[in-house]
């Protein structure tokens, strides 16, 4: 006979009934759990599991006199924690990403979408909690990543675009379901490039107190027409605070730090901003070391020349 299902929040004290009615006099029960037999038998058709965890979902058969009169599916999980979405574009020609990040794995029942409005003006405070009801809007699948523990909601924005939008996540499973407050933004509001990749900080020749620092845009900057700028910060190695960033001109791939500290190894970092300005600056770049140019190749270089010179011999 088909199944049951029972869905319980953890902690509680669940009672499953044998499928099928009262079992007669003499009969006996019998339960199962995921075709694991039960230690005792129990002549009455219900059975006791006090402070069910998620460990103790499963299928729950009952048999009656050796025959199995059914199978109570048991699913113990907690409701959706709210969401705490955040939203950002990596470049005004990629999709808008929502995404949040729960504090426990979400359980297999889990789903969540992205409530999306969209209108001309931000005619309404997005934070209101009837803005998602009150409004129509469309909807957008999200997934959650085991690998990240993040759940995503990809969100298709047409460039340049001037609208104003308000979105909601909503998740739920099978014994609640939560929402996030609602967040209005523009599209070049939450503009965010990803950090500047392939740092390279070498020595100049000749120059004590130089750094040559090479750079190149992220990969996900996939536009020609939208332009960056950087900002540039370094430190002596031994040093705790970085120096005030350097603003550099936009789409300047290289820079010269005339400062250093001779003989010392220092630290160097970028990041990026859409070159007007618009959005937020990116995270800064992995840190990259460089040593000034201090001379002691040039000198071991030079002794090896002298070492192995000879003087032409002079013709008569």
């Amino acid at each position: 006979m088909a199944g049951d299902v029972h869905s319980s929040l953890p902690g509680a004290h669940v009672v499953l009934t044998c499928p099928g009615g009262e079992p007669g006099r003499n009969s006996t029960v019998q339960w199962a759990w995921s075709s694991t037999l039960q230690g005792s038998l129990y002549t009455h058709h219900t059975l006791v599991l006090p402070d069910v965890q998620p460990s103790d979902s499963g299928s729950y058969s009952c048999f009656r006199d050796n025959q199995l009169a059914g199978t109570v599916h048991l699913l113990v999980e907690a409701p959706p924690e709210e969401p705490q979405l955040s939203c950002y574009q990596k470049c005004p020609t990629s999709n808008v990403m929502c995404e949040w990040r729960p504090q426990h794995p979400p359980s297999v029942t889990t789903k969540a979408v992205l409530l999306v409005k969209k209108s001309e003006a931000p005619t309404v405070n997005p934070r209101e909690e009837s803005v998602m009801t009150s409004m129509e809007y469309f909807r957008e699948p999200c997934w959650y990543s085991a690998t990240s523990g993040t759940f995503s909601c990809k969100l298709a924005v047409q460039e340049a675009d001037s609208s104003f939008y308000i979105v909601s996540a909503c998740v739920a499973n099978s014994v609640g379901s939560k929402s996030s407050q609602a967040w209005g933004f523009r599209e070049l509001e939450i503009l965010q490039p990803d950090p500047p990749v392939h740092v390279e900080v070498s020595a100049v020749a000749g120059k004590p107190r130089r750094l040559r620092v090479s750079w190149g845009p992220a990969p996900s900057w996939n536009s020609t027409y939208y332009r960056l700028r950087f900002q540039l910060r370094y430190r002596a190695e031994r040093a705790r605070d970085f120096l005030p960033p350097v603003t550099l001109q936009e789409s300047q791939h290289h820079y010269e730090i005339p400062d250093a500290w001779s003989g010392l190894r220092h630290v160097v970092q970028l990041r990026a901003q859409e070159e007007f300005g618009n959005g937020r600056w990116s995270e800064w770049s992995q840190e990259v070391m460089g040593t000034p140019w201090t001379g002691a190749d040039w000198g071991a270089a030079s002794s090896a020349v002298r070492k192995f010179w000879f003087p032409t011999p002079t013709v008569n």
